[in-house]
């Protein structure tokens, strides 16, 4: 699970680029409160995913919510925020390439569940995503659960030493 942020925001909070972001830090900040996306970043979106259903009106789907998908989140008609899922079950390059061109498109990074700030490239998305524990499960559930036994949790529930 991915969230992308918006470059200027950033660079708005914190006098250099940070490579890494608390979560109560992501959490407190209104990300897409002065910065929308370009007009047509629907249309992008649309260029390596199809458009589907969403449960809430305050949202819009791109993809399915059973393999890749990008969610628009909506608060009086603007954008609040952008989550995206890769599925580590599906060949991934081609929607990665899409998702990098379109968060360099929107000028922004990607904000991942191990708090990290990534460039919008092909490169360290992929790499991230090779480190990720959904990766990680599905190339090995064996291994990954075994190694679950032995893994601590932060105050968060999350797990520590277990980088995406």
């Amino acid at each position: 699970d991915l969230h992308l942020l918006p470059r200027i925001k950033l660079i708005q909070l914190f006098s250099q680029m940070p490579s890494h972001l608390e979560r109560d830090i992501f959490d407190a900040v209104g990300w897409w409160d002065s910065h929308q996306p370009p007009a047509d970043y629907q249309a992008r979106l649309t260029s390596f995913l199809p458009e589907s259903s969403h449960w809430s009106n305050s949202a819009r789907r791109w993809g399915s919510e059973e393999s890749h998908l990008v969610e628009a989140w909506f608060e009086a008609g603007r954008v609040q925020e952008f989550f995206v899922r890769i599925d580590a079950r599906a060949q991934a390059d081609s929607f990665i390439l899409g998702l990098a061109d379109f968060a360099k498109y929107c000028g922004c990074l990607i904000y991942t569940e191990n708090d990290e700030i990534l460039d919008h490239t092909f490169a360290s998305i992929t790499s991230a995503f090779f480190r990720s524990n959904a990766f990680r499960f599905v190339s090995s559930p064996a291994a990954f659960l075994e190694n679950l036994k032995e893994t601590p949790v932060d105050i968060h529930g999350r797990l520590k030493g277990l980088e995406e």
